[in-house]
């Protein structure tokens, strides 16, 4: 399933973060062309081309992330409308 390959590609990387030596050994010729192919693939508008172009002329300014999680500040439940609605009315009637 999607999430299982997701999954997969987190623990891949999160052990390439942890031993950078098993990394292979691509020239920086082939790191850039495939770089540059992956940025105009992702790329939807004009100011999210011109930041890749960006990282691709100083890939070192292109850092792992060290959590991969949102920040704090950001992690919020999700619940559709109805439930929201639904648990404010039983908290309105149990006050």
């Amino acid at each position: 399933s999607f999430n299982l390959s997701v999954a997969c590609a987190l623990v891949v990387q999160r052990l390439f973060d942890l031993c950078p030596e098993a990394r292979g050994d691509l020239l920086e010729e082939e790191k850039t062309s495939l770089r540059k192919y992956w940025y105009e693939e992702l790329s939807r508008n004009p100011s999210a081309r011109a930041k890749q172009q960006e990282f691709l002329l100083n890939p070192e300014k292109v850092k792992p992330l060290k959590d991969l999680r949102r920040p704090n500040t950001e992690r919020e439940s999700w619940a559709p409308r109805k439930i929201k609605k639904r648990e404010a009315e039983v908290l309105k009637i149990s006050n």
